[in-house]
C-alpha cells in the first residue's frame, strides 16, 4: 500500500510541472451494486448516497484532446437486503465502501466549453473485511459530459454529470464479482 501511494505521489509531482490544467472537484453521489448476470438467492442492493473528491492534471495535446491523470477518493454506502428464504425477516443493512482510485484518461473538448471524459481506473478498497459482501479492489472505468464556466482568465468552474463503474476486472479471485456503480455531479475548479 505504501509503495502504491508513493508511486502515485511521485507521478503527480513529476507531471505537475507540465500540467496545463489542475482540477479539484467534489461531488455528491448515488451508489448501487450489481452483478452482470442474475443470481438466484443473491442479496438485493439499493441506492444510497455518498461522496467523491478528485484531484486531476490535464495535459493539452492539441485543440480538442487533453490527456489526464487523476487521484480520486470515494466514500459510498450501499443498502443490502439479504433476503435469504425462508428467513425473510432478516433486516436490511447499510455497507460502507471507501475507495482510492488512480486514473489515466482523456478529455475531448467540444465548442462552447463542453467536454466529454473517459478514464480507466485502478482502485483500492480501504475498509474491506472478510465478513463484507462487497470487495471492489480492481480495475474500472468512469466517464462524463460536462461544461467549463469561466470565472476569471485563469480560473474556471466545471459541472460534470459522471458515472463510475468499479471492479470490472477484479484484482482478487471471485467467481461472480459484484460491481459498484456510482453516479454523481462533479463540481470543481480548474486552474490554468
Amino acid at each position: 500500500m505504501k509503495t502504491t501511494l508513493i508511486t502515485i505521489l511521485a507521478v503527480f509531482l513529476t507531471t505537475s510541472a507540465f500540467a496545463q490544467e489542475i482540477r479539484i472537484s467534489v461531488s455528491p453521489t448515488m451508489n448501487n451494486a450489481f452483478y452482470f448476470k442474475p443470481v438466484d438467492g443473491a442479496p438485493a442492493y439499493y441506492w444510497r448516497s455518498g461522496f467523491n473528491a478528485c484531484l486531476g492534471y490535464h495535459f493539452k495535446t492539441d485543440k480538442r484532446i487533453n490527456l489526464a491523470v487523476g487521484l480520486t477518493y470515494q466514500n459510498a454506502t450501499i443498502n443490502v437486503d439479504p433476503f435469504i428464504p425462508p428467513l425473510d425477516d432478516i433486516p436490511s443493512y447499510n455497507e460502507s465502501i471507501s475507495l482510492l482510485s488512480f486514473s489515466v484518461g482523456a478529455c475531448y473538448n467540444f465548442n462552447s466549453g463542453f467536454y466529454a471524459t473517459i478514464d480507466p481506473l485502478i482502485h483500492y478498497q480501504f475498509d474491506y473485511q472478510d465478513n463484507s459482501t462487497i470487495n471492489q479492489t480492481g480495475i474500472g472505468v468512469s466517464g462524463g459530459i460536462g461544461k467549463k464556466l469561466s470565472l476569471k482568465s485563469n480560473l474556471l468552474m466545471n459541472v460534470e454529470p459522471k458515472i463510475w463503474i468499479h471492479n470490472l476486472i477484479p484484482l482478487q479471485q471471485e467467481n461472480l464479482p459484484l460491481r459498484l456503480m456510482v453516479a454523481g455531479i462533479n463540481i470543481g475548479l480548474i486552474f490554468k
